[in-house]
């Protein structure tokens, strides 16, 4: 299975988006293991940042396997937008 999220905001709107979004698949183990830290990650890197600030973040994972074991991808990047034009 894969998933992945793309998507800009202000750190409230963009965990509570970040959360619904990642929570409504499950995947199988270590997938939905690696997954949730990326929850846990998302929300420690927002969580005390000022909701005037925008934020984008760039995640996906994916794992395929056989009888031989398990492979799994991951890439997140969670970057601040800064000097962004609002009016």
């Amino acid at each position: 299975m894969s998933w992945q999220f793309h998507q800009a905001g202000t750190a409230k709107a963009l965990l509570a988006k970040a959360e619904e979004d990642l929570n409504r698949y499950k995947c199988i183990e270590p997938e939905e293991s690696i997954k949730q830290s990326v929850i846990d990650i998302i929300e420690a890197t927002l969580k005390t940042a000022p909701d005037n600030v925008i934020f984008a973040i760039d995640a996906a994972g994916s794992q395929t396997g056989n009888d031989k074991g398990i492979l799994c991808d991951l890439k997140l990047e969670i970057k601040t937008i800064y000097g962004l034009v609002t009016s």
